[in-house]
């Protein structure tokens, strides 16, 4: 099984249905389902982007430190 490692809350918007697209800067010829891991702690700045995000969809982003870190989520 394949895993990728984003930071969160972007993870928690990607498992939830909201985000479903991750851009990265190297190409994979794999398709397929994938375990995503969720990155050891939060920036501010991800979150602040996120929560932006989230205030146009209209979904209820947790707060910074409800996060799960640090494994697969």
């Amino acid at each position: 099984m394949k895993a990728i490692s984003i930071r969160q809350p972007w993870a928690w918007l990607i498992v939830n249905g909201h985000k479903d697209i991750e851009n990265r800067s190297w190409r994979t010829k794999y398709r397929g389902q994938v375990l995503v891991h969720a990155s050891q702690g939060v920036k501010q700045s991800d979150y602040d982007a996120a929560y932006a995000l989230a205030c146009r969809l209209g979904i209820k982003l947790p707060h910074r430190l409800e996060f799960e870190t640090g494994g697969i989520v």
